[in-house]
């Protein structure tokens, strides 16, 4: 009788750490990213955006612009729980991307503009 008590302890330890391994290995999926891209393709628009890229190795982040067949990198790029806004000086533009939607808006030159961009995400 004591033999079965001591492997049933022993099995419900087994089993809840591997469901600990597994729920970890679940719900932290960043920690096991090395980088992932974000790419927008915007439809034709009055500001010619065509693409926007943003690159995020951990905590880095880099991405650039298309803007009439010319590419700008970012020079300030913000990341919040709900926004991603992207700067640049030379052309004065500034980007805003809804992450749970992924609206895009553009302000340049005091307009406004919410572009309407198709979204693809790869990760590695």
């Amino acid at each position: 009788m004591s033999f079965i008590y001591v492997n049933s302890k022993l099995l419900k330890k087994k089993n809840n750490l591997v469901f600990l391994f597994f729920f970890l290995l679940v719900a932290c999926d960043n920690i096991f990213t090395r980088f992932s891209h974000l790419n927008f393709e915007c439809e034709k628009n009055i500001f010619r955006v065509s693409e926007i890229w943003i690159t995020k190795k951990l905590q880095l982040l880099k991405g650039y612009v298309v803007i009439h067949n010319t590419k700008y990198n970012f020079d300030a790029i913000e990341e919040s729980k709900d926004t991603t806004i992207l700067r640049l000086n030379k052309p004065e533009l500034k980007i805003e991307i809804n992450k749970h939607n992924d609206t895009v808006i553009i302000l340049k030159d005091r307009n406004l503009l919410n572009l309407k961009c198709k979204r693809s995400h790869f990760k590695m």
